[in-house]
Order: C-alpha cells, then structure tokens, then sequence
C-alpha cells in the first residue's frame, strides 16, 4: 500500500515553498514603497492611496465575517468609507466620525438576519481606522519632507 502524501492529507497543513515567501517579500517591499511614496507626496494622493486602502479592508473583513449579502455589507460600508474620506478632505473630522456611526448601523441593520451582525458594525470601524490619521494631514505635505 503507497503511503499518503502529507501535504494533501486532508487536515494537514501545507508547508510553505519558497515561492509563497519570495512572493510574499515582494510584495511587502512594493507596498512598502508605494505608503512611503504617497506619505512623500502628501495631501490628495495620500488621501487617495489609504482610502483604497480602507476599502480593502472592508471588502476583505465582509469576506472574513461572512454575515448577510456580501454585495451589500460592501457596499454600505464602501460609502461610508468615501464619505469619510470626502469630509476629512473638506478638513472635517467629526463629520468623518457621524459617517463612520451611521455606516457601521446601517452595516449592522443590513446583516441584522444574520448572528454576526456584530461583527458588521465592528468592520466599518476598523477599515475606518485607516483613515484616522488623515484628518490632520490631507490639507499639509508630509511631516518628514525636507
């Protein structure tokens, strides 16, 4: 009788290959320089760069909870992510923060079928979490430019 491969016994966890690594690396290095690059440059574009970043966020903590209709929870938590960034451009912090509450109530309403509505509500706020530090430093350059 042949022996069983480990590797694709169900169960079993796969070892990493240096190709997963290498991969990995990369693309640590590539965003590394892209955050450096849009913190340089400043105002709009880094606006811009961490609002996309939140939005990945959001879109992969909807995959991660797995509450309600995918298409929806995004979607809601989506424009609350883009009103937020659209008044932390207009220099309005606690108008960002009213849209981060009502998208997270509205997120939470929308899986409210669903156990892990909770975990709806908790997602806006965390992909919000990115742009935090954007209320202060869209309207100026970055602190380290010379």
């Amino acid at each position: 009788m042949a022996e069983a491969n480990p590797q694709t016994e169900p169960g079993k966890p796969v070892a990493p290959t240096s190709n997963n690594l290498r991969l990995r690396l990369t693309s640590a290095v590539v965003l590394i320089a892209l955050a450096l690059g849009t913190a340089w440059l400043g105002g709009p574009v880094f606006l811009f760069a961490w609002t996309l970043a939140a939005l990945a966020v959001w879109w992969e903590w909807t995959g991660i909870i797995g509450v309600g209709p995918r298409a929806l929870l995004a979607s809601v938590g989506a424009l609350a992510i883009l009103g937020m960034a659209a008044t932390l451009a207009m220099n309005a912090p606690a108008i960002a923060f009213v849209c981060a509450v009502i998208g997270s109530g509205v997120a939470a309403a929308a899986a409210s079928a669903y156990p892990g509505r909770l975990w709806a509500l908790a997602g806006v706020f965390y992909a919000a979490a990115v742009l935090v530090p954007l209320g202060s430093s869209t309207r100026r350059r970055c602190w380290f430019r010379l």
